[in-house]
């Protein structure tokens, strides 16, 4: 009889180990199927996000004001139109996705990225609805915050305290939320200069931290390093506790040269979303910078390791080994371009010869190219 409890107990054991991986596999599928959506820069990732249970977690629900309430329905019927992959791609970039992993059981976490533009994580938040995994709400990682509270802290509450009562205090967080909503427009229009004047209007104290992200993505869009600085000075002044604030902190450490604290972040920021091939290739660039060619070549290679299918990676670590003079192993990266993207060798001389100052004079590579 004992024989049969344990083995019963092993059976429940296993079993429940099976059906434990099932949701992490079906998991895995749904954020790559995001990812490759989120790259359509369209509506297709609609289909992956209920938008009505994201209205649900910052709308007031059962509010006995009567103009509350009103304002709910109208919000409601509007809310139809919402689009989650539209807003993504009314973005003045289009960014690159690529699924990363899942975060705390809870959420998947997607890279959004472009080479010279930036680098944010988006954590789609799941919830079991109609049998099926769908995304209810998105944690934005240069906010530090869900999309949800954006949207509750930004526009809605403004509106239900100006409902309640019309003191100064509300007429002045509505001013506030005007402001937001006309910059965001402009953004979008591409008027960055007035979109930035217009979101620098709302005092410091007053902002909340959308305003400040705002701003601070307009600087990068002005291409000005000194707003760029000021914005992050702004935002550790005050958000200095936020979740953000190393992720927001690490363009600040490049700019200024500080590369050990860039390091520093770059672990808090792996240790959020997990081992991501892109951080490998920011580590790598940290310590080229830092005259430690060992190690960014290291970093270089965990990279393309990860992610074979990022071309970026092969010549950065080609540009690394140019730097150490080795020659026989750029070599070596060009067969592997030549192998893993179906490059011509007469298309790689020729990217070769652009982009490299040393390399291609030297006889290995003639060698190589004839």
């Amino acid at each position: 009889m004992e024989k049969r409890y344990l083995f019963l107990l092993l059976l429940y054991l296993i079993t429940s180990n099976i059906q434990a991986q099932v949701p992490t596999k079906a998991w895995n599928e749904l954020g790559l199927k995001i990812a490759a959506t989120l790259n359509n820069h369209d509506q297709s990732v609609d289909q992956y996000f209920d938008k009505m249970a994201f209205l649900n977690r910052f709308i007031a629900q059962n509010p006995r004001n009567k103009d509350i309430k009103k304002f709910n329905r109208d919000i409601r019927s509007q809310w139809r139109k919402f689009s989650i992959g539209g807003s993504l791609a009314k973005q003045p970039t289009l960014f690159r996705y690529e699924y990363i992993g899942i975060h705390e059981d809870s959420s998947l976490v997607i890279r959004q990225w472009e080479v010279g533009e930036g680098l944010n994580y988006l954590l789609f938040k799941l919830d079991y609805i109609n049998d099926t995994w769908i995304g209810v709400d998105l944690y934005v990682m240069m906010t530090g915050e869900f999309l949800s509270e954006t949207m509750r802290n930004t526009v809605y509450l403004p509106t239900v305290i100006r409902l309640i009562q019309d003191g100064k205090k509300s007429r002045q967080e509505m001013s506030n939320s005007e402001i937001y909503i006309e910059a965001s427009k402009l953004m979008q229009k591409e008027e960055y200069q007035r979109a930035y004047t217009k979101i620098s209007g709302i005092p410091l104290k007053e902002r909340l931290k959308a305003h400040q992200i705002l701003k601070l993505n307009l600087s990068y869009y002005l291409d000005s390093n000194e707003k760029i600085l000021r914005a992050i000075e702004e935002y550790q002044l005050r958000f200095p506790d936020d979740p953000s604030f190393e992720f927001i902190m690490l363009d600040k450490y490049f700019l200024e040269e500080k590369y050990e604290k860039a390091l520093t972040a770059i672990a808090t920021i792996e240790a959020f979303v997990g081992k991501d091939d892109y951080l490998n290739y920011q580590k790598g660039l940290i310590y080229h910078l830092m005259g430690d060619l060992r190690k960014s070549e290291a970093e270089m290679r965990k990279s393309i390791e990860q992610r074979p299918s990022e071309e970026l990676y092969y010549w950065e670590l080609l540009t690394i080994l140019e730097w150490q003079k080795s020659y026989g192993k750029c070599v070596k990266v060009l067969d592997e371009l030549q192998k893993e993207f179906a490059y011509s060798k007469a298309n790689l001389r020729e990217k070769t010869l652009e982009g490299y100052n040393i390399f291609p004079y030297t006889k290995k590579f003639k060698r190589w190219a004839k």
